[in-house]
């Protein structure tokens, strides 16, 4: 169990993010860490990351071309970083990022996504190491909530204009245990989701493993 809840400032940007969760040892959710964001003007140009004693543990740092669009970012999180330089192009009627990441290990990894409609399509990930990642994404026509906060963080992965409601996934080398596959939604009058459940499956076999349920509140 979780729950995350947003805060905002007088003008309607974002302030803070709690995360809570709730661990087997405890009855109930406990605050484990949140996010406080820095503007520049109406741009974010810095996250911080706090633990649940306010200590602070990590920050995301953004950097804008002249068209308002994050070309570098710098993430440091209990002493490691990742850095990622971000690239722009188009196809007819697809646009695409690319974005370079660096990790301080000395690996990297090169990210590619392709957006149609307003909404990532595909994308594929490969590491300096050989392994890969990949997917192709189907969406409804309501409204994805996170678009619309003006949330970055190091993967862009709240671009998306609608909601996700299938995706096919290809792994190489690592592979995680379940996939999510389907998913089930309830919307308000205005287009908004007020539910969200996800089915997952195991990659290997297909077999359906369990499913999650969101529950959104405005």
């Amino acid at each position: 169990s979780g729950k995350t809840i947003y805060s905002y400032n007088a003008n309607g940007t974002l302030w803070q993010i709690d995360y809570h969760q709730k661990k087997p040892q405890q009855s109930d959710l406990k605050l484990y860490h949140y996010d406080q964001f820095v503007y520049n003007g109406n741009v974010i140009e810095k996250i911080n990351r706090f633990d649940e004693n306010a200590v602070k543990v990590g920050a995301t740092i953004f950097t804008f071309n002249g068209q308002g669009k994050i070309i570098n970012m710098h993430q440091h999180s209990y002493g490691t970083d990742t850095y990622a330089s971000v690239d722009y192009g188009s196809e007819t009627g697809v646009s695409g990022i690319t974005i370079d990441y660096l990790y301080n290990n000395g690996q990297a990894m090169a990210y590619n996504m392709k957006f149609k409609g307003g909404n990532k399509v595909e994308d594929q990930a490969t590491s300096s190491t050989g392994a890969s990642e990949g997917g192709t994404y189907s969406y409804d026509f309501n409204i994805n909530p996170y678009a619309h906060m003006n949330l970055p963080d190091i993967y862009l992965s709240n671009l998306s204009k609608n909601n996700m409601i299938s995706q096919q996934k290809a792994y190489s080398g690592s592979i995680p245990s379940g996939v999510p596959y389907k998913f089930d939604y309830a919307y308000d009058a205005q287009g908004y989701p007020i539910e969200l459940t996800k089915h997952y499956k195991s990659y290997v076999t297909g077999q359906d493993l369990y499913k999650t349920k969101t529950i959104y509140t405005y």
